[in-house]
């Protein structure tokens, strides 16, 4: 009964400095994240958002280890950025893997199709954040090698 009610109970949205947020979750990342794979935090010392800061971790956590199942055994590179864009907040995580299949890039996000290993449920779970904060999430694929996931969602603080 304690899960279930508290999975029924939404986190609240507190201030939250987004370069602190990531930063702690890549320095926990790196004994999890193999040692060809560098991670680095682009987001500025001073982008603040009104946001439940376990969901939102909750959803980095799940795009960076789809990056890091994605770029395999090669050297590789895994960046987590942010902007404000329009009253929003843009968080991207992005690699210099294979990039997305273009199946996936055609036909959009959907629990349990995955151009990978995995389930294909930790973006079905970001997706589920995004609409759930009044946002959306974006797949490319960055020439010559790489993707990206852009994870839109509200900031009231903007």
């Amino acid at each position: 009964q304690a899960l279930e009610a508290a999975h029924h109970r939404p986190e609240l949205p507190r201030e939250v400095n987004l370069r602190e947020l990531v930063n702690n979750l890549l320095d926990l990342m790196r004994y999890q994240i193999p040692d060809h794979i560098a991670l680095d935090c682009t987001i500025d010392d001073d982008l603040y958002c009104e946001l439940p800061q376990d969901r939102i971790r909750q959803a980095l956590l799940n795009l960076i280890l789809n990056s890091a199942q994605a770029v395999g055994h090669e050297p590789a590179h895994i960046a987590v950025g942010a902007n404000r864009r329009n009253g929003k907040i843009e968080l991207t995580v992005c690699d210099d893997g294979p990039g997305f299949p273009p199946e996936l890039l055609r036909r959009g996000i959907r629990a349990f199709v995955t151009g990978g290993a995995g389930t294909g449920l930790g973006l079905a779970m970001v997706r589920r954040v995004a609409a759930d904060l009044g946002g959306d999430v974006e797949l490319t694929n960055i020439e010559p090698r790489g993707s990206c996931v852009r994870l839109i969602v509200e900031c009231s603080n903007g």
